[in-house]
């Protein structure tokens, strides 16, 4: 059965505009949520660390995602090579906040450091897939990305909400 383009580009309008819209309606929910939940410094260092990787996470594509996007023909060896350097590009991100805070050990923040340490790892996870994400949005695959995009969030709300019910804290 051949799809039309009028029904590919709604289709992509669709899965594109719930994927943009989805986790913006449900993230401040959810943080609602914590705020009620978390100890108000619990929730300081949540934000805190989560404000801090997401800056990281801004920075470390350096363009590399949109250049995979714009490229019609992109070899296999630069796709490796934009692999291997984010990947190592997000390994030294982590060594630094690792080493950084390590050398800093002030007593107040020792549940902050432990908690970026951690946290460090999601930049190196999150190296993993600018790749493969900018090569499905390449071949306009937004019905796959949706669902990529969406597994945070049921991450969140199946582990995240329960455990600091529970009284773990951060």
């Amino acid at each position: 059965v051949m799809i039309s383009a009028r029904e590919k580009g709604l289709a992509a309008i669709k899965w594109t505009s719930l994927g943009a819209v989805l986790p913006k309606l449900t993230t401040p929910i959810f943080t609602m949520w914590l705020v009620n939940i978390l100890d108000p410094e619990d929730f300081g260092i949540m934000s805190l660390v989560g404000a801090i990787v997401g800056f990281i996470n801004l920075i470390q594509n350096l363009g590399l995602g949109e250049y995979i996007i714009k490229e019609q023909k992109i070899s296999q060896n630069t796709l490796s090579v934009i692999f291997w350097a984010n990947i190592i590009l997000a390994f030294l991100f982590c060594l630094i906040i690792i080493i950084s805070l390590s050398i800093y050990s002030g007593d107040d923040e020792t549940n902050f450091i432990n908690i970026m340490q951690v946290s460090s790892i999601l930049i190196f996870g999150n190296s993993l897939y600018l790749v493969h994400n900018s090569l499905l949005q390449q071949k306009l695959k937004f019905k796959k990305l949706f669902f990529i995009q969406i597994i945070p969030i049921f991450s969140m709300v199946l582990c995240v909400i329960p455990l600091a019910h529970l009284g773990y804290g951060v």
